[in-house]
């Protein structure tokens, strides 16, 4: 076949395509969000797979193979009355480790700030060393 787009992408199994794109609808302040909290991006662009679960936050490999995932934060400097003007730190959790984090912090008032991160996971997908039913 002499069609460039099956050259690029030989015998694609579209079943085994994960991919999702989320965002938040709204702003929160950092400053009373709290730590250690989950953040659920609530509005689904798409959900390739339904790995993702926008009102839990979470995201389960349903396959094995090589994961890539992107986030991006923005802070407005805004005095927040401790001083601090626009910070927060977000971090990327896969099984309980924290495997990526971006950091965001503006200065002054009336600065912005942003930060992206990016990691690639490899996932592994096996059968358990347990026993019997489960």
């Amino acid at each position: 076949n002499d069609d460039p787009r099956h050259m690029l992408l030989p015998n694609m199994n579209t079943t085994q395509t994960v991919a999702f794109s989320a965002y938040l609808s709204k702003s929160f302040d950092g400053s009373t969000f709290g730590t250690l909290r989950e953040i659920v991006y609530d509005k689904l662009e798409s959900n390739i797979g339904h790995a993702y679960n926008n009102y839990t936050g979470t995201f389960v490999a349903p396959v094995s193979g090589v994961y890539a995932f992107t986030w991006s934060v923005y802070v407005e400097g805004r005095p927040d009355g401790s001083g601090n003007q626009g910070e927060i730190a977000i971090e990327l959790v896969v099984n309980a480790k924290v495997v990526g984090i971006t950091h965001a912090d503006t200065e002054s008032i009336n600065d912005d700030d942003s930060a992206t991160g990016f990691v690639i996971k490899s996932v592994l997908m096996r059968s358990s060393n347990v026993s019997g039913d489960i």
